[in-house]
């Protein structure tokens, strides 16, 4: 399971379970219409980062034009 949301407190939650069972898409874009969300989820999954399978249960926080994981 894969958490998407616009909220950074779920990057806290993260950071402060000891063994991650999902991961965390924190959008942080301009722009938080649906079709830009729609967008910057389709360029992350376009990017192939879940074929790592530690990139499953990591914080990836996605902005305009970056990408940024984080793993515990």
């Amino acid at each position: 399971a894969i958490v998407v949301t616009y909220d950074l407190d779920f990057g806290w939650l993260y950071q402060v379970q000891p063994r991650p069972k999902t991961g965390v898409i924190i959008l942080r874009l301009t722009d938080q219409t649906i079709e830009s969300a729609n967008q910057a989820l389709t360029r992350v999954f376009e990017s192939r980062v879940f074929d790592d399978a530690a990139n499953r249960r990591a914080l990836i926080l996605v902005q305009d034009e970056k990408l940024r994981i984080q793993r515990l």
